[in-house]
């Protein structure tokens, strides 16, 4: 009999950023952001896709929260993995923007020198509905994963309520009950 495929959520989409959770990575989960990437030298902007784990999107929560840049290096197998992430400079930020519709930016850029970015205002409320939905499925991961990955999930979860509330936001869940 062959095993259960994992779940994977239906996705959330907010203008162009679309996210995906899945219950199966090593860490216990896997988030996909569909969205926009953009080239600083050429001016080229295109869609692309981000796979995060749960330490980086605990990060990448954190960066919403506090709007301080987040630094992070990741291993898997023989590889790592750096992980930045920061908002729109503040001279931008400050003069032109609100901090709903600042823009974050996942650095380092890639070898085409293209860098995914998002608006806080799409991507607090796509996190949020995701991470409720893997709170609601966590019971398909094993017991020694199941707990450590509830906790990183709850410590996201809690740092997206304070970004919400940094950002004036409704933090009603954009996918239907």
């Amino acid at each position: 009999m062959p095993a259960a495929s994992p779940p994977t959520s239906p996705g959330t989409q907010r203008g162009e950023l679309t996210i995906t959770a899945q219950l199966d990575d090593p860490d216990g989960l896997l988030l996909r952001l569909d969205g926009v990437e953009e080239d600083d030298a050429e001016y080229f902007s295109g869609t692309s896709s981000r796979h995060l784990s749960l330490a980086p999107l605990e990060a990448l929560c954190r960066t919403l929260a506090t709007g301080e840049p987040a630094r992070l290096t990741t291993r898997w197998r023989k590889w790592s993995f750096r992980h930045h992430y920061s908002f729109d400079p503040p001279w931008v930020a400050e003069e032109t923007r609100p901090p709903a519709a600042r823009e974050l930016w996942f650095y380092p850029m890639r070898e085409n020198r293209r860098t995914f970015r998002a608006r806080a205002d799409a991507l607090i409320p796509c996190l949020r509905a995701e991470l409720d939905w893997l709170v609601d499925n966590l019971a398909w991961l094993d017991d020694t994963r199941r707990g450590p990955t509830e906790a990183g999930l709850q410590r996201a979860l809690r740092d997206l309520r304070r970004a919400a509330e940094r950002c004036a936001l409704d933090t009603t869940s954009p996918r239907p009950p």
